[in-house]
Protein backbone atom coordinates (compact mmCIF):
# COMPACT_ATOMS: atom_id res chain seq x y z
CA UNK A 1 0.00 0.00 0.00
CA UNK A 2 2.75 2.24 0.49
CA UNK A 3 3.55 2.70 -3.67
CA UNK A 4 1.23 5.48 -3.97
CA UNK A 5 -1.36 3.96 -6.12
CA UNK A 6 -4.72 5.02 -7.15
CA UNK A 7 -7.91 2.53 -7.85
CA UNK A 8 -10.72 3.54 -9.87
CA UNK A 9 -13.19 2.19 -11.90
CA UNK A 10 -13.03 2.48 -15.68
CA UNK A 11 -15.48 5.20 -17.31
CA UNK A 12 -15.06 6.10 -20.37
CA UNK A 13 -13.70 4.40 -23.56
CA UNK A 14 -10.36 5.74 -23.35
CA UNK A 15 -10.01 4.33 -19.66
CA UNK A 16 -11.42 0.88 -20.92
CA UNK A 17 -8.95 0.54 -23.84
CA UNK A 18 -6.49 1.34 -21.10
CA UNK A 19 -7.07 -0.73 -18.75
CA UNK A 20 -7.87 -3.78 -20.95
CA UNK A 21 -4.63 -3.00 -22.81
CA UNK A 22 -2.64 -3.64 -19.38
CA UNK A 23 -4.17 -7.06 -19.07
CA UNK A 24 -3.98 -8.22 -22.85
CA UNK A 25 0.12 -7.05 -22.30
CA UNK A 26 0.32 -9.13 -19.16
CA UNK A 27 -1.18 -12.31 -20.97
CA UNK A 28 1.00 -11.84 -24.09
CA UNK A 29 4.09 -11.56 -21.80
CA UNK A 30 3.25 -14.92 -20.53
CA UNK A 31 2.48 -15.97 -24.46
CA UNK A 32 -1.46 -16.53 -23.68
CA UNK A 33 -4.22 -14.74 -25.78
CA UNK A 34 -7.00 -13.58 -24.29
CA UNK A 35 -10.08 -15.38 -24.86
CA UNK A 36 -12.09 -12.21 -25.97
CA UNK A 37 -11.54 -8.56 -27.37
CA UNK A 38 -12.81 -5.27 -26.08
CA UNK A 39 -15.22 -4.70 -28.56
CA UNK A 40 -16.76 -7.95 -26.94
CA UNK A 41 -16.88 -6.94 -23.77
CA UNK A 42 -18.12 -3.18 -24.97
CA UNK A 43 -21.28 -5.48 -26.74
CA UNK A 44 -21.49 -7.28 -23.21
CA UNK A 45 -21.78 -4.27 -20.93
CA UNK A 46 -24.22 -3.07 -23.33
CA UNK A 47 -26.53 -6.36 -22.50
CA UNK A 48 -25.57 -5.96 -19.03
CA UNK A 49 -25.64 -2.42 -17.93
CA UNK A 50 -24.04 -1.84 -14.22
CA UNK A 51 -22.73 -5.59 -14.33
CA UNK A 52 -19.56 -5.64 -15.79
CA UNK A 53 -16.96 -3.19 -14.39
CA UNK A 54 -13.20 -2.69 -14.64
CA UNK A 55 -10.91 -1.47 -12.03
CA UNK A 56 -7.94 0.01 -12.92
CA UNK A 57 -4.58 0.84 -10.28
CA UNK A 58 -2.97 4.01 -11.30
CA UNK A 59 0.45 5.39 -10.34
CA UNK A 60 2.07 8.46 -12.02
CA UNK A 61 -1.26 8.31 -14.15
CA UNK A 62 -0.56 5.63 -16.16
CA UNK A 63 -2.91 2.49 -15.79
CA UNK A 64 -0.55 -0.38 -13.92
CA UNK A 65 -2.78 -3.09 -13.39
CA UNK A 66 -6.39 -3.98 -13.84
CA UNK A 67 -9.00 -6.30 -12.91
CA UNK A 68 -12.24 -7.17 -15.25
CA UNK A 69 -14.76 -8.31 -12.59
CA UNK A 70 -18.52 -9.85 -13.47
CA UNK A 71 -21.29 -9.18 -10.73
CA UNK A 72 -23.04 -12.79 -11.83
CA UNK A 73 -25.57 -12.63 -8.84
CA UNK A 74 -26.30 -9.84 -6.59
CA UNK A 75 -23.97 -11.03 -4.06
CA UNK A 76 -21.23 -13.24 -6.81
CA UNK A 77 -18.75 -11.47 -8.40
CA UNK A 78 -16.29 -13.09 -10.79
CA UNK A 79 -13.40 -11.58 -11.78
CA UNK A 80 -12.58 -12.98 -14.85
CA UNK A 81 -9.20 -11.58 -16.11
CA UNK A 82 -6.62 -9.21 -14.34
CA UNK A 83 -2.95 -8.48 -14.45
CA UNK A 84 -0.28 -5.97 -14.38
CA UNK A 85 2.12 -4.65 -17.22
CA UNK A 86 4.15 -1.79 -18.17
CA UNK A 87 5.43 -0.61 -14.85
CA UNK A 88 8.94 -0.75 -13.15
CA UNK A 89 7.22 -0.62 -9.74
CA UNK A 90 9.51 -2.06 -6.55
CA UNK A 91 6.49 -4.65 -6.06
CA UNK A 92 3.96 -6.25 -7.82
CA UNK A 93 0.70 -4.34 -7.46
CA UNK A 94 -1.68 -7.46 -7.56
CA UNK A 95 -1.77 -8.01 -3.91
CA UNK A 96 -3.05 -4.50 -3.66
CA UNK A 97 -5.12 -4.88 -6.98
CA UNK A 98 -6.58 -7.78 -5.13
CA UNK A 99 -7.15 -5.81 -2.03
CA UNK A 100 -9.47 -3.70 -3.78
CA UNK A 101 -11.77 -6.09 -5.86
CA UNK A 102 -12.59 -7.41 -2.77
CA UNK A 103 -13.09 -4.00 -1.24
CA UNK A 104 -15.71 -3.00 -3.80
CA UNK A 105 -16.77 -6.70 -4.06
CA UNK A 106 -18.17 -6.17 -0.15
CA UNK A 107 -19.32 -2.19 -0.66
CA UNK A 108 -21.70 -4.56 -2.77
CA UNK A 109 -23.21 -6.75 -0.57
CA UNK A 110 -21.34 -9.65 -1.79
CA UNK A 111 -21.03 -12.52 -0.14
CA UNK A 112 -18.52 -14.52 -2.76
CA UNK A 113 -15.51 -13.35 -5.20
CA UNK A 114 -14.38 -16.12 -6.91
CA UNK A 115 -11.25 -14.60 -8.44
CA UNK A 116 -11.11 -16.88 -11.37
CA UNK A 117 -9.65 -19.84 -12.92
CA UNK A 118 -5.87 -20.80 -12.04
CA UNK A 119 -5.29 -23.25 -15.07
CA UNK A 120 -4.86 -22.86 -18.86
CA UNK A 121 -6.45 -25.76 -21.47
CA UNK A 122 -6.27 -28.17 -18.16
CA UNK A 123 -2.70 -27.21 -16.63
CA UNK A 124 -2.67 -25.72 -13.38
CA UNK A 125 -0.28 -22.55 -12.73
CA UNK A 126 1.15 -23.45 -9.05
CA UNK A 127 2.05 -19.45 -9.23
CA UNK A 128 -0.88 -18.49 -9.43
CA UNK A 129 -2.49 -21.17 -6.84
CA UNK A 130 -0.44 -19.67 -4.77
CA UNK A 131 -0.71 -16.25 -5.01
CA UNK A 132 -4.54 -16.70 -4.17
CA UNK A 133 -3.83 -18.48 -0.97
CA UNK A 134 -1.25 -15.95 -0.27
CA UNK A 135 -4.01 -13.12 -0.33
CA UNK A 136 -6.42 -15.43 1.55
CA UNK A 137 -8.52 -17.20 -0.92
CA UNK A 138 -9.31 -21.04 -0.89
CA UNK A 139 -9.03 -23.43 -3.75
CA UNK A 140 -11.49 -25.67 -5.46
CA UNK A 141 -11.26 -28.21 -8.31
CA UNK A 142 -13.50 -27.46 -11.34
CA UNK A 143 -13.80 -30.04 -13.75
CA UNK A 144 -13.34 -29.43 -17.76
CA UNK A 145 -15.61 -31.56 -19.81
CA UNK A 146 -14.16 -32.01 -23.34
CA UNK A 147 -15.33 -34.29 -26.14
CA UNK A 148 -13.56 -34.64 -29.05
CA UNK A 149 -15.04 -33.18 -32.27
Amino acid sequence: MDLGLQAAVAEHEAEWADGFGVVEKNRAERGVTLKYSLAYLHRLRALFPGQIRLLLLRHDNSTVAAALVYRVLPHVHYVAAWGDAGHQLPYSPMNYLAHQVVSKALEEGAHVVDLGLSSLDGVVNEGLVQFKRNIGASTAVRMDMLRDL
